[in-house]
């Protein structure tokens, strides 16, 4: 809840795929520069699961001189030469030769040049083209499409401001380096709808916790739930009259987490206290692609370095590490997308707060940064979605003190509502983030529950 208005950038970064696996040689292979389509001579090609695009052909439409593009026969090599640039590659050999300004430097590839027989013309692997012309490659599966970006080029014509940007990220700094305390409550009402409801089944559940907080580095969370409702005919409360207890800690720079509960462990008939269980979130959000096709240890890098930047360092990184899978969503369109909700252009002043509001097809999304003697004092980001017969709803404000944040989920069979507040004051201890040494853990990835 802390990082709102970060966790909104982060969200918008994207994978980066160089290939899928293997595919047929005549598969439909397109290649976009900018958003736009590169028209080729000869079509791309898809060989062992690597995009290989055709020299002359794609070096002419990058802008290169055609006289300036060779092949010397006997020395099976392909080079491309504008002005002080040259690139080579020997036909069957995985490394690139950039000289650049009289500087030389070889590039290992995955992958090698070859001649195609039947046309008689060089193919070279994409990321080639890629490390040759200084652009960034991505690869979209679902449309066959080769994605490159001159992003030097869309950054050095972006014209956008940051300052409103560099106020938040000034307010959010100082939750990054204290610790605190967070306590709070929250609740939840699910109700099934449509074919599924009775008019019997629902569950509520409130609770409270108190959590320790290390920056974004540890965490430890206690907290109490109670339960009233039914389902399937079972009085939840009779279920589990003493409610139940859960214990989270965790090391977000150590990428695992520890969890237990006692009364869950005593209502399942196991009979054990205080056993805790790790999971290893680097390893799940790796094998899970929750980092979309970042790694676990990439995603805690570009929040590492958040911290040090200010907005426009900011925009910029995200743009040149946002690979690219979705051929609707070039460099630029990320960029425009990004200024359009947190440029000093995408927001207005209302009062002594400024406002942002970015809709879409289906949604929208609206940032509020109230401010205090001229500088950013909280953040408050509401973003609704609609999609045939379901809408969500979600709202998160944080001011220096305390935060809020509130879920609800309206569709054919169900419909839910979740809350969460928390106060936080300044801590002088730092929490553990692990259990008590000597306790007794269970590594769910080496002992996965059945």
């Amino acid at each position: 809840m802390k990082k709102c208005f970060r966790a909104l950038l982060l969200t918008a970064a994207l994978a980066l795929m160089l290939c899928t696996g293997a595919m047929a040689a005549d598969s439909t292979v397109h290649v976009q520069l900018n958003g736009r389509p590169l028209a080729l001579s000869e079509a791309p090609q898809i060989v062992s699961g690597r995009a290989f695009l055709p020299f002359h052909s794609v070096f002419t439409a990058l802008g290169f001189s055609d006289r300036d593009i060779s092949f010397q026969a006997e020395a099976r090599q392909i080079s491309a030469v504008n002005g002080q640039l040259t690139v080579s590659m020997v036909l069957g050999e995985n490394r690139i030769t950039v000289v650049q300004d009289g500087e030389r430097s070889v590039i290992e590839t995955d992958a090698a040049a070859f001649i195609d027989p039947e046309q008689n013309r060089a193919y070279v692997p994409a990321r080639f083209v890629a490390e040759a012309a200084g652009l960034r490659l991505g690869w979209d599966s679902r449309t066959s499409t080769v994605i490159l970006d001159d992003v030097d080029a869309i950054l050095a014509a972006n014209q956008e401001k940051y300052t409103v940007l560099d106020q938040y990220l000034d307010f959010s700094r100082r939750f990054m380096t204290q610790n605190y305390q967070v306590d709070g409550s929250y609740s939840a009402a699910i109700q099934l709808t449509g074919s599924l409801d009775d008019g019997t089944d629902r569950m509520n559940m409130n609770g409270q916790y108190s959590m320790l907080m290390s920056g974004a580095a540890a965490f430890d969370f206690d907290a109490s739930l109670s339960f009233s409702g039914n389902i399937d005919g079972q009085d939840l409360s009779a279920l589990m009259p003493g409610g139940l207890d859960l214990s989270l800690r965790g090391s977000l720079e150590e990428g695992r987490f520890y969890f237990k509960s006692d009364s869950l462990m005593s209502s399942a008939g196991l009979g054990v206290e205080n056993l805790w269980f790790r999971l290893e979130l680097a390893q799940i959000a790796d094998r899970a692609g929750l980092g979309e096709g970042l790694s676990y240890a990439q995603l805690l890098a570009l929040s590492r370095r958040a911290a040090d930047m200010n907005g426009a360092e900011y925009a910029e990184y995200l743009v040149r590490t946002m690979a690219r899978t979705d051929s609707s969503r070039s460099a630029e369109t990320i960029l425009a997308q990004l200024n359009d909700l947190l440029g000093d252009s995408a927001f207005t002043k209302s009062g002594s707060s400024y406002l942002s509001r970015r809709e879409s097809e289906n949604g929208v999304i609206e940032i509020t940064l109230p401010t205090s003697a001229g500088k950013v004092s909280g953040c408050t980001m509401t973003a609704a979605y609609t999609a045939e017969e379901t809408a969500l709803s979600m709202t998160v404000s944080q001011t220096e003190k305390m935060m809020k944040a509130g879920l609800d989920i309206r569709s054919a069979e169900i419909s839910a509502n979740l809350e969460m507040d928390g106060n936080y004051t300044a801590a002088a201890s730092a929490p553990a983030g692990a259990p008590p040494e000597g306790a007794a853990v269970l590594d769910l990835g080496q002992n996965p529950l059945y």
